[in-house]
């Protein structure tokens, strides 16, 4: 009986092992698909000197949605007051101005938030506010006119 007992608590520990792993794993994964996703957001945001206006938005829009369909990286992601949500990102344009002695020159740069998506049934079961965790960056300074 003593041996039954015994294995039945290995195999406890071996299970929860396995679940630990597997959760670190997939953890893993979706925060490399939202890291690239981040970096292919300011990448492009960059090359397109923003994502807002007539001339570039739908471009812009149209590269970061054939990456994100190949990459497959899924998010709803709810953004804060002051940021634009895009379709599966949050940016916010901030305004800087940088003046010369013969011109001054209107400057921005975006902060991007993509988010890494927890949709574990049994540690959304546990622990149901940690849905997403946030992965930010900045573009460098563009200049605007």
């Amino acid at each position: 009986m003593r041996d039954a007992i015994g294995g039945s608590v290995n195999m406890f520990f071996v299970a929860v092992f396995i679940a630990v792993v597997s959760g670190y794993l997939a953890f893993s994964v979706n925060y490399t698909k939202a890291f690239r996703m981040k970096n292919k957001i300011i990448t492009t945001f960059e090359q397109y000197k923003g994502c807002e206006g007539t001339t570039n938005q739908s471009s812009c829009n149209t590269e970061i949605e054939a990456y994100r369909n190949n990459i497959g990286y899924n998010s709803d992601i709810s953004c804060e007051s002051g940021w634009t949500r895009g379709s599966c990102y949050c940016y916010k344009k901030v305004l800087t101005a940088t003046k010369d002695a013969n011109h001054s020159y209107d400057e921005a740069y975006y902060k991007v938030k993509t988010n890494i998506v927890i949709d574990i049934p049994v540690i959304n079961k546990i622990m149901p506010h940690i849905k997403a965790l946030d992965v930010s960056g900045n573009t460098k300074i563009i200049v605007l006119r």
